[in-house]
């Protein structure tokens, strides 16, 4: 067995080698009591753009819950919808967008909704399940320390010119996806 190189205790192995996605262990050292935790990297591999279309919050993040609940109003039926929140920080601010899929049929102009692309891509992908108990009707408890997490443990491989993706899975799943260089 293959141990890591500066701790020789710990197992550092592949777990499990898919087409789209590899799962490593590596150690994480907690500050105080310096046991080693061992937490999965997932990184995957978008293999084609996902076709959006988005409504942009006012005031990023903030108003991202409001904005959402625009994006459903604006459609004519949630059934089948696919929704996602994308968001990227830059100079001047932060940017959120509420997203849904683009299906046969949609015209996001006449609806008052941009155009926007999820392109292909290596991202670091966690789920946080049960998100909707973690609702309190303006935030997520838990995601902004889980996407800090994901930024720290990919320092430097962090791609600043695509959209961090939330991709709302089901009413208990949230994919948090990260974009890597």
């Amino acid at each position: 067995m293959n141990t890591h190189p500066e701790n020789g205790d710990l197992p550092w192995e592949m777990l499990r080698r898919a087409k789209h996605c590899i799962c490593l262990i590596f150690p994480y050292r907690q500050k105080l009591d310096r046991v080693p935790r061992l937490a999965p990297l997932m990184i995957y591999n978008q293999e084609s753009d996902i076709r959006l279309m988005c409504l942009k919050s006012p005031r990023g993040p903030e108003t991202a819950a409001e904005t959402m609940g625009k994006l459903e109003s604006a459609l004519s039926s949630l059934k089948g919808r696919r929704f996602y929140g994308l968001f990227r920080e830059h100079e001047g601010g932060e940017t959120y967008l509420a997203c849904t899929r683009i299906e046969p049929g949609d015209n996001p102009e006449a609806l008052g909704l941009m155009r926007v692309e999820i392109p292909e891509g290596k991202y670091d992908r966690e789920k946080l399940p049960g998100w909707e108990e973690k609702w309190d009707g303006t935030s997520i408890e838990g995601l902004p320390e889980l996407f800090g997490r994901m930024f720290e443990r990919n320092a430097g491989t962090v791609d600043a010119e695509r959209f961090c993706v939330e991709y709302y899975r089901s009413r208990k799943e949230l994919i948090l996806m990260l974009p890597l260089k």
